[in-house]
């Protein structure tokens, strides 16, 4: 899966599990990453280098801009 993909799946899930936690692992750019949301908020999202969270109650925009600069780097 691309990033663009990626954020497009995301963001599709976080739409789909309104007030409730979602989880979600696969691959991306061959990368393995897993995370765990609520609305806007990345509570844990876990690469082979990293481990990260965002900000709360980020704006939509933001939310897309902050998951595809964290798969983006693996992006060959």
């Amino acid at each position: 899966m691309t990033s663009s993909e990626f954020v497009t799946e995301i963001n599709s899930l976080r739409l789909s599990s309104k007030k409730n936690w979602y989880v979600w692992g696969g691959e991306v750019n061959g990368v393995s990453i897993s995370l765990k949301g609520f609305g806007t908020w990345i509570q844990r999202i876990e690469t082979p280098v990293f481990t990260d969270g965002s900000s709360m109650d980020l704006s939509v925009a933001a939310f897309k801009k902050y998951l595809f600069e964290v798969v983006d780097p693996f992006d060959n």
